[in-house]
């Protein structure tokens, strides 16, 4: 076990090399790391993702392919986060993700469908400590809709499912909302009002990433 969380901490750390050969060493590598993904811990489980996630992200492309194949591996335990209603689990795993997600988009290439079902589910909860959290899951999907639109044009559907998350999130409004915000000052809402982690700021910003990202026929307004 002590080589096996070595080999992990290290790589939460920021490991951003990846061996060129394929001698016994990176056998045992594949094989702690495969030990960590299928363990019946689920914090052993995480630590592995969040291994492997920062190994992906921090690499050139060229030397991740060969593990490409745990995509499903990494799909599977944001379902497993989510269903544990962990928040800090959920947290580490989206966070983990999102890395990937804005710098190995390619790498959810195969899995694409199941992960943005599992992102939205994710979204979709409303019992948060920190409702941020619900910002996450869509920036995943739309950071790799932007490096990969072709992977969703035959799905509008799940677009438009995409989209809905988004605008429920913007209409959310949290109890007790003071004076201020039911009678805003005359002039509100100028660019040097918002605030990029307000609702209604994060849905703007994301609906003029996708319009950004995909033609008039794919995303009509």
């Amino acid at each position: 076990f002590f080589f096996f969380f070595f080999f992990f901490f290290q790589a939460e750390d920021g490991i951003r090399d990846v061996e060129r050969s394929r001698g016994l060493g990176d056998v045992y590598k594949r094989q702690i790391l495969e030990s960590g993904l299928k363990s019946e811990s689920m914090g052993v489980v995480f630590s592995a993702i969040g291994a492997l996630c920062s190994l992906i992200a921090g690499v050139d492309s060229g030397s991740t392919k060969e593990l490409h194949k745990y995509a499903e591996n990494v799909v599977n335990a944001a379902i497993a986060a989510e269903n544990s209603k962990d928040e800090a689990s959920i947290a580490r795993v989206l966070d983990s993700i999102s890395e990937v997600a804005e710098n190995e988009a390619t790498f959810f290439r195969r899995v694409f469908p199941q992960l943005c079902d599992a992102m939205l589910k994710a979204a979709a909860r409303k019992d948060y400590d920190n409702e941020k959290l619900r910002h996450i899951p869509l920036e995943v999907l739309v950071s790799i809709l932007e490096q990969i639109p072709g992977i969703i044009k035959k799905n509008k559907a799940q677009l438009w499912s995409i989209c809905a998350s988004v605008f429920d999130i913007m209409v959310s409004v949290e109890e007790g909302v003071d004076e201020s915000w039911l009678k805003p000052r005359e002039g509100y809402n100028t660019d040097e009002d918002l605030n990029p982690d307000d609702n209604v700021t994060f849905g703007m910003i994301t609906y003029d990433r996708l319009i950004d990202t995909f033609d008039d026929e794919m995303f009509p307004i």
